[in-house]
């Protein structure tokens, strides 16, 4: 076990004073995106720094790994990215739910960061599969003040509309949204396999999960 502050690196966050509450991450990152030492990690939620951290070495895998102290008091979407020299560099396609006084990730067993970096249209879900809600995290391209058209739509197997969730036009960035697994009459879907269709400017990405 480690003794004392789990990250040694990690420096207080202003926005987490106002809670008692925390949530407690272990968690690596993937091999598409080249961490640095001296990069920061920033675990955002409802727009503001959550907690933040820099690799230290795991004791039980020998490897660098990151340990986060988020705080909050209700359940909302934490997303990462990744600041180097006072830049944001890349953003996480990994988005978690928060959840106080709970732990993601184990020393053995450290929870997958997946970031990208650059421009382009990425969409992630998480927890895939799920039982309840799904998290929808939508990279939207572009640069600027303009606004884009997004637009989500929930598709059973047989391809049949199922329910669209609320049309939004917003900024170039991170834009997250989530489906709570129910239906359009608000009843809820059966176990099995979904499509979640999202149309950015009229441009189509589609990514599947499964409600279990």
């Amino acid at each position: 076990v480690l003794v004392g502050n789990v990250n040694p690196a990690q420096s207080p966050v202003a926005a987490s004073t106002g809670f008692a509450q925390n949530m407690t991450v272990t968690a690596t990152a993937g091999t598409s995106f080249n961490l640095l030492a001296g990069d920061w990690v920033l675990a955002y939620g409802a727009g503001e720094v959550r907690g933040k951290a820099r690799l230290i070495t795991n004791p039980v895998l020998q490897s660098a790994t990151l340990f986060f102290n988020i705080s909050g008091d209700q359940e909302l979407p934490i997303y990462f990215v990744v600041e180097r020299g006072g830049v944001v560099v890349a953003q996480s396609e990994t988005v978690l739910l928060y959840g106080a006084n709970t732990q993601v990730g184990t020393l053995a067993k450290p929870l997958l960061l997946k970031f990208y970096e650059g421009p382009g249209s990425t969409i992630s879900v998480y927890p895939n599969p799920f039982s309840q809600k799904v998290l929808v995290n939508i990279n939207v391209p572009g640069t600027g003040v303009a606004l884009h058209v997004v637009k989500v739509g929930i598709y059973n197997e047989l391809g049949e509309l199922i329910i669209m969730l609320p049309e939004a036009a917003v900024k170039s960035g991170l834009y997250h949204t989530s489906w709570n697994g129910k239906i359009a009459n608000g009843s809820s879907s059966a176990r099995g396999i979904y499509f979640i269709k999202v149309t950015i400017d009229g441009s189509t990405h589609i990514e599947k999960v499964i409600k279990y």
